[in-house]
């Protein structure tokens, strides 16, 4: 067992679970996104705009995405187990050309909220699953998902990629993120609300499945985002300069690798 593994098992010991007994993952995850339906109604905004912590932890996760993509304008852009889509659509306001793809309707009628309250016409959105994702072999520039691997065991993660990448075109980059749980953010969430199906991925373990899929050029990038939602925004906005120097506390992991 993995290291990361056995961190994996200890903090399954101590945390509780946030997924129903009865449920399976496109149960847990169907009803996940029907609650974060019913907030946006109710709120009449999504959910991940709803704090200055969710919108500062998103302007980060986006910036590191840019900065790990490089150009988008014009790239066909693929996210395989899209959830609410919130970053690809913000892609398409770059200029990309953004298709979403998910499995559970309820993602995809939320992802349908935010690209209207966003004023996004031009998101091509499709139930399937990523395991048989239903697009030619060698269809899309980019072709990515966020927090979905750490989900499922090393053999089923080879299927996953090894679908990702057949839809890649050859040259085209594949990008992964994962959750750190090593961060104070997440930690503080696994103890007051609970922890689903999720594995602990480190930067080299993230960086070594990539490869063995057949990437080139894998790339790991930190989401530098350490301070929990609970801080206050005054104490936030001086200590945030100094995140970028606590890389293994980083909120997410991104890599990005060549086909």
């Amino acid at each position: 067992m993995s290291w990361e593994d056995q961190i994996t098992k200890i903090v399954n010991i101590f945390v509780k679970k946030d997924i129903k007994t009865s449920e399976d993952e496109y149960s847990f995850w169907n009803r996940h996104w029907r609650d974060r339906i019913d907030y946006f109604k109710k709120t009449k905004k999504p959910y991940e705009l709803s704090s200055f912590w969710q919108q500062r932890i998103y302007d980060k996760m986006n910036n590191t995405f840019i900065k790990a993509l490089g150009k988008i304008k014009d790239k066909k852009i693929i996210e395989a187990g899209c959830g609410s889509g919130y970053s690809s659509i913000k892609f398409s306001k770059r200029g990309a050309d953004v298709y979403l793809l998910d499995n559970t309707p309820n993602a995809l009628k939320y992802a349908k909220l935010i690209s209207r309250l966003l004023d996004i016409k031009k998101i091509h959105f499709k139930k399937g699953n990523l395991f048989s994702i239903p697009y030619n072999e060698s269809k899309f520039d980019i072709v990515w998902n966020s927090g979905v691997i750490e989900h499922y065991s090393d053999n089923i993660i080879k299927d996953i990629l090894a679908e990702m990448i057949r839809v890649t075109k050859p040259g085209g980059k594949v990008m992964l993120t994962v959750p750190n749980l090593l961060t104070p953010e997440i930690i503080y969430r696994m103890f007051t609300i609970g922890k689903g199906t999720e594995r602990f991925f480190s930067r080299n373990k993230l960086k070594n499945v990539m490869e063995n899929a057949g990437l080139k050029n894998v790339k790991i990038y930190s989401v530098d985002c350490i301070l929990p939602a609970f801080i206050p925004i005054k104490i936030t906005d001086i200590l945030s300069k100094y995140e970028r120097f606590f890389p293994s506390l980083g909120f997410m992991y991104v890599g990005v690798g060549k086909r």
